[in-house]
């Protein structure tokens, strides 16, 4: 892949195709961490597990993060980071206030 990333000037999407054609008994390289067991895998595990992280989604199945990513990416998943905050106290309202009216 090397020799052939060479011959291609560097260019990666060209030396993919061409690695494809000269070796087509081999596996493809195009898109191998999204194939379609892959992609099943990670959507199944988001599914039945909303709040999960991608690094348990990666530890899981074995992909890299960023397959993960762009698996999720692909189908419309955006990872987010829930933050809980405490309860609002009795000044609290009154500082909101005192923010917007600063604000404006």
């Amino acid at each position: 892949m090397v020799l052939v990333f060479g011959e291609c000037g560097r260019n990666l999407h060209q030396a993919v195709g061409v690695y494809d054609e000269r070796f087509s008994d081999r596996d493809s390289l195009k898109n191998s961490y999204c194939g379609e067991e892959n992609q099943i895998n990670v959507l199944a595990a988001v599914a039945y597990n909303p709040h999960i992280s991608s690094w348990e989604v990666v530890r899981d199945s074995r992909l890299s993060q960023s397959g993960v990513l762009t698996i999720l990416k692909r189908h419309k998943y955006h990872p987010y980071y829930v933050s809980l905050h405490h309860e609002l106290h009795g000044v609290d309202f009154q500082n909101r206030v005192v923010f917007c009216q600063w604000a404006r």
